[in-house]
C-alpha cells in the first residue's frame, strides 16, 4: 500500500492568516436542486477551473437554493459561465451570473454628498483631497 501526498496549489501561508479571496472572480449559481451541497457544487464547478470558495444558501420565499462560487482567476470564472451556464446539476438546470463589484472613489462619494445637499465643497476637504 502506497500513500500519495499532494501539496496544495498556490503560495504557502501560516495557519493564522486567512486565504486571499477575490470577490471579482465570483459567480452566483441560480436554480439549484435542494439536494446540492457546497461540496458537490464545488466539484461540479471544477470543470471550469480552480475553485477557491463555494457555498450553498437555502432558498427564501419559495425560491430554490442559490450557490456562490469563487474562482482563482477571472478567466476561470468566465470559462465557468461559458461552459456551465444552462447545464444540468442533480436534475435541475442551473444558471450562472457574474457578480459585479463596483468600487467608488472616496473623492466622488464625498463630492456627491455635498452636491446632493446643495452645498459648496468646504476648503479643508478640498485641500485634503489634493493630497490623495
Amino acid at each position: 500500500m502506497r500513500i500519495r501526498v499532494e501539496y496544495a496549489k498556490g503560495p504557502r501561508r501560516d495557519r493564522t492568516s486567512k486565504p486571499v479571496r477575490a470577490p471579482e472572480n465570483r459567480v452566483i449559481v441560480d436554480n439549484l436542486h435542494h439536494s446540492v451541497s457546497w461540496q458537490s457544487l464545488k466539484d461540479y464547478m471544477r470543470r471550469a477551473g480552480d475553485v477557491v470558495y463555494a457555498d450553498v444558501e437555502p432558498g427564501s420565499r419559495g425560491g430554490g437554493p442559490k450557490g456562490v462560487v469563487e474562482f482563482r482567476t477571472y478567466e476561470e470564472m468566465k470559462t465557468a459561465i461559458r461552459k456551465l451556464d444552462n447545464t444540468e446539476l442533480n436534475g435541475s438546470k442551473i444558471f450562472l451570473k457574474e457578480v459585479r463589484i463596483f468600487t467608488y472613489s472616496v473623492t466622488w462619494l464625498v463630492l456627491g454628498r455635498f452636491a446632493s445637499l446643495g452645498k459648496s465643497f468646504p476648503t479643508f476637504v478640498k485641500n485634503d483631497l489634493a493630497t490623495i
